[in-house]
């Protein structure tokens, strides 16, 4: 299991934004064909008191950092349970198409996770 706060380290120059760092969400068995691929290691730790994913690695060499949670965890304060959003929306993104939940259901995870961040994206996507 991995810890999921903050780390350091340096890193290339990041456009300005709010945005500090993407996570993926992915299964354990696309975690093991796509990271080789890209060259992004799988990171050793432990879990945090409120997040834990099977396999967790970081690209810090992209414009922003690229965190990969494979088996993703949250604690509800009374069990762990994954995160697997049940909906998909395709995003161009400079001509890849990545996958995002709707915004509702993004906004019920980021809602779950109840840290501050979290709720102020979940207000942002309320608001827009």
């Amino acid at each position: 299991m991995v810890d999921h706060r903050q780390r350091g380290g340096g890193a290339p120059r990041r456009p300005s934004t709010d945005v500090a760092v993407v996570d993926v969400l992915l299964g354990v068995g696309d975690a093991r064909r796509i990271l080789p691929a890209i060259g992004t290691a799988v990171q050793r730790g432990r879990p945090s008191a409120r997040f834990r994913s099977d396999m967790f690695a970081r690209a810090s060499h992209t414009p922003l950092v690229i965190e990969f949670m494979a088996g993703f965890h949250h604690f509800t304060g009374s069990a762990w349970r994954p995160v697997a959003p049940l909906t998909r929306q395709p995003v161009d993104l400079n001509g890849v198409t990545l996958f995002v939940p709707d915004r509702s259901e993004l906004i019920a995870i980021l809602t779950a996770f109840a840290r501050p961040k979290d709720l102020k994206r979940a207000r942002l996507l309320e608001a827009g």
